[in-house]
């Protein structure tokens, strides 16, 4: 992005009416124009599902923001509109690939509320989604389920489409009543009438951003309970997985309860539910009092530990908070939604797994963030804002940052929001001017890179730090807060917080007479991001592996060995594997031993599966190893294991090491209804075509084709495929199921079919399979998704 003059963007920022910072240019900076304030969205929608299609009426009702206006622009996506009335009169309109354009006879006056009243019918590909209805084995589910964010629900009802424009809604469903229909809000009414369907009727009592609209329709049962608070929650379920339930759901309560202490403020809607949905394409959404999620996250015990749903669910819980009571004016602020979720969702998996899980997780989004500038110029806030919030909570320690947060919440309730307003609601309840930490941090690009030495002359210890990164017209030097430890040898520390905001500093302790130095911490627990080179002695770093008190000091100080001759590091690895309790660092552990070594240490977790650590600690082992006759028991025990993860690698290790192994493994119970144990069977089928028997092998194909159809879940269908593909396997049933994978509308699923699908074609081995398939009449969207099988 181009540097933008200062000047020109504080013009801009007047537009927004705050005080805004901005040093590059941002188009999503200013907020969409609109000529009026929408109050309130009724819907009432029928569907035909078998072709996918939608019968609705819409009713908007505004006020203009103008003194007179003769004209509104909708969000309309093709959407076939049949009427549009204001009272009883007809309503000119006209229409063009973004949306609807309405004539007024009469200049509307600001100040009046109006309503009109649009009826249409639609065939979205975006925004609303049918999945099973065309399923001719029926075998599938059938459902309807919407993704609206970011501007997608103007596809399936035509709107003012953008997050700048709150407004209460209500949606009223027509259907069958063998299924459940949820939304946001209220059921305020529920009845039969006289076509065998359910009339469910949804209202919202606050506003909300219409990309939060939401329906999730399918068959489901439900389980209630209560918060502390009384707030109602309702969790949706597939019936046939209700063995599944508590794990899947596993402290869902327990996050609601502690997400209201924590922001010491109520969940501000009046109630809440959560519905899985196959074939979604991302992991979860915070619609508002309804969060919807891929089925892909159910699981069972053992799956629990490979992929689980703790933190997605913690993540889009934050957000009925942040994004759907405050939500950010324009996507410039977006890190206001996405960052604190991310946040929240990280303190949520704090409470469940414990703080080295919590360190962890903000270790991995440092890695992805650190260095980026200048090659990207966007502030650290904007991309992780949950590093930011972090830093933010240990500048102004807990109760504070805590304070300040549940202040902002309760001063813009139901608001649109932006960078100040939250700079503002900390000047306002604790009286810091913390401008400093919003301009370095959210407003600017880059970090701090520290070059960290020290000198120990008799008892004085004195620091130097020199902040080294480019100064330049944007990024300056950073000030922080910073930690200094001293470790003595009678295990006590001499610590020191300083703000570093020099070019360079010098710090200094002294040590008691009769003590000595074991190890030093520039920034314990890496509270902040930041590039640092700090040089120690092995005997430091040796010392801080064993006793450091943090989990990421240890594991910094196992990362300094790497290089280190081994027989010198041999007995601190060994030493440090057997003290630590955290898989990051016994991986890392496991890394660095000789294959000799790490055989040793594998013998001790012959049958231990109680944790997730030693879940993750055995894969290492497992990755590091290869079976023979000093592991054979170790990778035998790993196919009882407490993850899937780990019964899969050792099925693939043993086969390849004894093809026997292919028929022995069903004691270990490797069948599950889940995706997981699905991803497990499907790797036996692919193991059984490599080293299996002709007559097992055919069986394999087949069953590996019946996975690749459309009554799966896609992540299985995906990996069905690749396999299939991987050993050139290709059938007249395989193509039919790609393409149904190619109109499949969640995005990920249909680009993975062209992948596989395009080479194919181009072999030109496979013409008469593709003939039927490129021979029809097409709708615009599948003569678009078939542009590449045309030949020229």
């Amino acid at each position: 992005m181009k540097l933008k003059l200062l000047s020109v963007l504080l013009l801009f920022s007047t537009i927004l009416f705050s005080q805004n910072r901005h040093y590059y240019s941002d188009k999503d900076l200013i907020s969409r124009e609109h000529n009026v304030d929408m109050k309130h969205l009724a819907l009432d929608v029928r569907f035909e599902e078998e072709i996918g299609k939608i019968n609705a009426i819409v009713n908007l009702t505004f006020r203009p923001l103008q003194p007179k206006i003769d004209t509104l622009f909708l969000d309309a996506i093709n959407i076939d509109i049949n009427q549009i009335l204001m009272g009883e009169g007809a309503v000119n309109f006209t229409q063009n690939n973004k949306g609807i354009t309405l004539y007024f006879e009469h200049p509307l006056i600001w100040d009046l509320d109006y309503t009109v009243e649009i009826s249409y019918s639609a065939f979205p590909r975006k925004g609303l989604y049918f999945v099973g209805w065309n399923d001719s084995t029926n075998t599938n589910k059938k459902q309807i389920w919407t993704q609206g964010q970011g501007v997608d629900n103007r596809h399936w009802i035509p709107h003012y489409d953008c997050m700048n424009d709150k407004l209460t809604t209500e949606i009223t469903v027509h259907f069958d009543k063998k299924y459940k229909v949820l939304s946001n809000g209220n059921l305020i009414e529920k009845y039969e009438d006289n076509n065998n369907e359910i009339i469910w009727h949804y209202k919202m009592t606050e506003p909300h951003p219409s990309y939060l609209i939401m329906l999730g329709i399918g068959d489901y049962k439900i389980q209630k309970y209560l918060s502390k608070n009384g707030t109602p929650l309702s969790f949706y379920y597939y019936p046939e997985r209700e063995k599944d339930f508590e794990t899947t759901y596993h402290f869902s309560k327990e996050m609601f309860d502690y997400m209201e202490e924590e922001l010491q403020m109520n969940f501000p809607w009046e109630s809440y539910a959560q519905i899985p949905v196959q074939d979604f394409m991302y992991g979860a959404m915070e619609n508002t009092m309804a969060t919807l999620f891929g089925d892909f996250y159910i699981t069972d015990s053992i799956g629990f530990n490979d992929v689980n749903y703790v933190y997605v669910n913690g993540h889009e819980l934050a957000h009925q908070w942040f994004g759907n009571y405050v939500t950010a004016r324009t996507n410039t602020y977006n890190w206001i939604q996405e960052g604190f979720a991310t946040y929240y969702g990280y303190l949520i998996e704090k409470e469940c797994f414990g703080d080295d899980h919590f360190n962890y997780k903000r270790r991995l989004a440092q890695i992805k963030v650190v260095g980026k500038y200048p090659k990207s110029k966007h502030a650290i806030g904007t991309t992780d804002g949950a590093l930011v919030l972090d830093m933010l909570r240990y500048v102004l320690g807990d109760e504070q940052y805590k304070k300040g947060i549940s202040y902002f919440l309760k001063k813009h309730p139901y608001q649109n929001v932006d960078n100040e307003d939250l700079l503002i609601a900390f000047h306002e309840s604790s009286g810091m001017a913390i401008d400093w930490f919003w301009e370095q941090w959210i407003y600017k690009p880059g970090e701090p890179h520290y070059k960290v030495t020290y000198k120990k002359q008799s008892q004085k210890i004195s620091f130097k730090v020199v902040q080294t990164h480019t100064i330049d017209s944007v990024v300056g030097l950073f000030k922080m807060p910073i930690i200094f430890d001293i470790y003595l040898n009678d295990g006590s520390v001499l610590s020191r917080k300083v703000m570093v905001n020099k070019k360079e500093q010098h710090i200094k302790f002294t040590v008691p007479k009769d003590k000595t130095v074991e190890f030093i911490l520039f920034d314990p627990n890496s509270k902040i991001l930041k590039k640092i080179e700090f040089k120690k002695s092995f005997s430091m770093i040796k010392n801080q592996a064993i006793n450091a008190q943090y989990m990421l000091d240890r594991y910094d100080a196992i990362i300094a060995m790497k290089n280190t001759n081994y027989l010198l590091k041999q007995k601190t690895l060994l030493e440090s594997f057997k003290k630590e309790e955290y898989f990051l660092v016994k991986s890392e552990i496991i890394n660095q031993l000789t294959r000799n070594d790490a055989e040793k240490v594998s013998a001790d977790f012959i049958g231990k599966h109680k944790s997730k650590n030693d879940v993750k600690v055995k894969n290492t082992l497992m990755r590091k190893l290869e079976v023979n006759i000093a592991t054979l028991e170790f990778f035998k025990s790993c196919l009882s294991d407490m993850s899937y993860r780990n019964k899969e690698l050792a099925l693939q290790k043993l086969v390849e090491y004894d093809n026997s192994f292919l028929y022995e493994t069903d004691q270990y119970s490797l069948n599950n209804d889940g995706i997981f144990g699905k991803s497990l069977l499907i790797k036996k089928l692919d193991l059984t075509i490599q080293f299996g028997t002709e007559s097992d092998s055919s069986k394999a194909i087949s069953n590996l084709i019946n996975y690749t159809n459309n009554s799966n879940e896609f992540l299985l269908r995906i990996n069905a495929f690749k396999i299939l593909v991987k050993h050139n396997i290709l059938d007249k049933k395989l193509i039919e199921n790609l393409f149904d994978a190619l109109y499949n509308p969640n995005k990920r699923f249909s680009k993975m079919s062209k992948k596989i699908l395009i080479p194919i074609y181009k072999s030109g081995n496979y013409e008469i399979m593709f003939e039927s398939h490129l021979k029809f009449d097409k709708l615009d969207w599948q003569i678009e998704l078939l542009k590449p099988f045309t030949k020229k």
